[in-house]
């Protein structure tokens, strides 16, 4: 609605108007996104099968951070949602959420399309696994009881949010950037569906 003659949006207390190339369709994808060809699978039967054909790529560990960005971006849920909504590009913000973003110091929300190689450890290899990683870590701490909360995502990375890139970035390298490749989907739902786990390896494997 706009302000009355003579009065702007921000002397009127009203909330900026959203362009419509980024205003969000009904499936939560907002407009902008078409651009990055960011296909919505029709439902999560549809979504599982892209899912199993990874599992036939056999893609090692190195690799599963693309993929995993991948299917979050299509997936039909209220993360897949967050994630082509508020994770992949920069939304307008709203005057009354810059005033909050404003008023907290939290770690939490990353703007996750400010994630790039220049940012310490931050490297072409591990870039995509840091990217799934916080887009995660944003819905869980954005989740509120109808719709997203502390959204959208302030435009910028502080000092805080870029040290913690970096130990992330680290951690990740540490302790999933391998060449081993993905077990067979089998192998998985074997792993998935045992009661217990030898994560120390002393019995030599999973416990049915």
């Amino acid at each position: 609605m706009a302000p009355p003659v003579g009065v702007t949006a921000s002397e009127g207390n009203l909330e900026p108007e959203i362009p419509l190339e980024l205003s969000e369709r009904s499936d939560g994808c907002p407009v902008n996104l078409l651009k990055l060809e960011v296909r919505v699978a029709d439902d999560l039967q549809d979504w599982a099968s892209h899912v199993k054909d990874l599992f036939k790529l056999r893609a090692t560990f190195a690799d599963l951070g693309r993929h995993l960005l991948g299917l979050m971006s299509s997936m039909p849920s209220p993360l897949g949602n967050f994630v082509r909504s508020h994770c992949l590009a920069a939304q307008p913000p709203t005057a009354k959420g810059s005033r909050a973003e404003e008023a907290h110091g939290d770690l939490l929300p990353i703007a996750v399309w400010r994630i790039s190689t220049q940012i310490g450890t931050v490297n072409d290899n591990n870039i995509d696994w840091v990217k799934a990683v916080i887009c995660c870590l944003n819905f869980h701490y954005c989740a509120g009881w109808s719709k997203p909360i502390c959204v959208p995502i302030r435009d910028a990375l502080s000092n805080l949010q870029e040290q913690a890139i970096n130990r992330l970035a680290a951690t990740i390298d540490s302790n999933i950037m391998t060449a081993d490749q993905l077990s067979t989907l089998g192998e998985c739902d074997k792993l998935l569906s045992s009661k217990k786990y030898d994560y120390a390896g002393v019995h030599g494997g999973p416990a049915v």
